[in-house]
């Protein structure tokens, strides 16, 4: 079953504190907001028992440095 992009955007920005239309920058620059954005969207298509804040921050830490 697919998500509704509008209850699916809401969600999102209800989880992260960012407003949809709200520019979340460059992850160099911010990547504690792009931290948050890939965890609500974790929670969002898995719900919380499967997320893994330290295999998180691993991919963050292969993005950037890969």
């Amino acid at each position: 079953m697919e998500n509704k992009t509008e209850a699916y955007i809401a969600n999102v920005s209800r989880l992260t504190g960012i407003d949809p239309d709200e520019p979340i920058g460059i992850p160099s620059e911010s990547p504690g907001r792009w931290m948050k954005l890939g965890r609500a969207m974790a929670i969002q298509e898995n719900g919380t028992d499967s997320i893994d804040d330290f295999a998180l921050l691993t991919g963050w830490d292969l993005c950037r440095n890969g």
